[in-house]
């Protein structure tokens, strides 16, 4: 690792592990530099160069579609689907995530898409006219430092030209590495830098993210649970840990949940089984194609946890299909529980009007859970918040899709329902989005937070009721 000054390149300071005990110093020690006297593969580097070299030509489009799959190259290092080809090369993994923009290449760090830019966009003279003008195989001339410049294969066959482009097959050392390809000389990619930054930040809420998690038990099941835990609710939570308490260290067996914490319990327990089984049924050979069954299961559990209150995701949002964001919008409307980190109308708000409706069903008077009745009040609460959500809904989608009529209804409405949610994820439109449309998502995100809770506490503290003292006659409405 090294401190540079970024203006000029100058190494601050410089940190490297060297190749002998500097307290046991002996004359059989081999001292090596390994920061400037071995030559490294750069790797993924070389995929930002390429990058760089389509922007600054004018000949990138980030938009373009390419095929991920196998790349077979014929002697010019264009590709062919016939059997000309002298050879193939392939993404770590061989994955293969079917036409996707390069965008997503760049996301992926496909080697395919950089050998794409290569045979359709760059070229190959080009490519190494610009990776000489990163000064990446010229010595630093540093100091009393000996130094190895490394060596490029790029024009020497087909195959080292294709391999260059995402760092593999020439080599270049750690000291040039570090001083040219991020700062001093490397005018090109300092001017394209924050371009690529921009399509891996504002692509992240569509493929970044934790997609390259999403084959991470581990990681995707302790932030799943974390999601889960801040979903509950503060109120359920210091039950839980009441009732715990009580019944363990105390040995109260008499001590019982609330029914609230039971029915927050249960809703969130259905919702991330039907939000699990929904999404592996639905993307099982969508997103999840290239995944092994626990895999699949492990990114299917991922999104039922998350959807409804994180806004993280491990399998891109642009490439899932139009039922898989139709369930997405409904996870994100309903939303965690009362009292949480959340957003949406509340899980509780839900199961009070399906044992509403449950109870209308049966000809009951009000509603009955675990053998406790709900008060009318609470089902008229769960009613309102429910319908102004849906009349919030299609103010804020309608509106922008006025403005935006180029856009999908369907991403205006996911856009949307997310905001209103606070849930945070995007298909990608919003920085499309024109001011206007941009300020309604911001107040959408403003009233989804701060409107349902202002809307029960001015209905809870509501002291003064008017007509309490006058009896009205009843009448008798038919709906339905």
């Amino acid at each position: 690792g090294a401190v540079v000054e970024i203006k000029t390149g100058k190494i601050l300071a410089w940190g490297q592990t060297p190749s002998f005990n500097p307290n046991k110093l002996t004359s059989e020690d081999v001292q090596v530099n390994y920061g400037s006297q071995l030559a490294y593969e750069p790797g993924s580097v070389m995929k930002a160069i390429i990058y760089s070299a389509a922007m600054d030509l004018g000949v990138y489009d980030g938009n373009a579609d390419f095929n991920s799959g196998p790349y077979c190259y014929t002697a010019s290092a264009g590709r062919t689907y016939s059997g000309d080809q002298l050879g193939c090369i392939y993404n770590v993994s061989d994955r293969d995530w079917g036409n996707i923009p390069l965008d997503y290449g760049l996301i992926y760090s496909s080697n395919v898409a950089t050998a794409t830019l290569l045979s359709s966009y760059v070229g190959v003279s080009n490519f190494e006219d610009y990776v000489h003008r990163f000064h990446l195989y010229e010595n630093v001339n540093s100091d009393g430092i000996d130094e190895i410049p490394g060596y490029t294969n790029i024009g020497l066959s087909p195959v080292d030209n294709i391999t260059a482009t995402y760092g593999q097959g020439s080599s270049t050392g750690r000291l040039i590495e570090i001083t040219e390809e991020c700062v001093n000389k490397a005018k090109i990619i300092y001017q394209n830098i924050w371009v690529i930054f921009d399509i891996l930040c504002f692509l992240v809420p569509n493929e970044g993210s934790l997609t390259f998690y999403k084959t991470d038990a581990l990681v995707s099941v302790t932030l799943s649970l974390l999601t889960i835990i801040g979903g509950l609710g503060f109120i359920v939570m210091s039950d839980i840990f009441s009732f715990s308490y009580k019944r363990i260290k105390l040995k109260d067996k008499s001590v019982r949940l609330r029914v609230h914490s039971i029915l927050v319990i249960i809703s969130t327990l259905f919702l991330l089984f039907f939000g699990t089984v929904s999404f592996i049924i639905l993307e099982y050979n969508g997103t999840l194609f290239n995944l092994n069954f626990f895999d699949k299961l492990t990114a299917s559990f991922f999104f039922s946890s998350s959807v409804r209150t994180a806004g993280f995701f491990s399998t891109p949002v642009f490439f899932q299909r139009t039922i898989t964001k139709i369930l997405t919008m409904l996870l994100m409307f309903i939303g965690a529980s009362p009292a949480s980190t959340g957003g949406g109308i509340k899980t509780t708000t839900l199961a009070v009007l399906i044992m509403g409706c449950i109870c209308v069903l049966k000809g009951s008077d009000d509603p009955i859970i675990f053998k406790h009745r709900v008060a009318k009040i609470t089902v008229y609460k769960a009613l309102t918040i429910l319908v102004l959500f849906l009349l919030l809904f299609f103010i804020f989608s309608l509106s922008i899709h006025l403005i935006e009529r180029s856009i999908p209804f369907l991403d205006v409405a996911y856009e949307v329902v997310s905001a209103l949610s606070t849930t945070g994820l995007s298909t990608g439109i919003t920085a499309n989005l024109s001011i206007v449309s941009k300020l309604l998502i911001c107040l959408a995100i403003f009233t989804g937070r701060v409107g349902p809770i202002s809307l029960i506490l001015s209905i809870a503290l509501n002291k003064k009721k008017r007509g309490i003292d006058k009896i009205l006659p009843d009448s008798k409405i038919i709906v339905g």
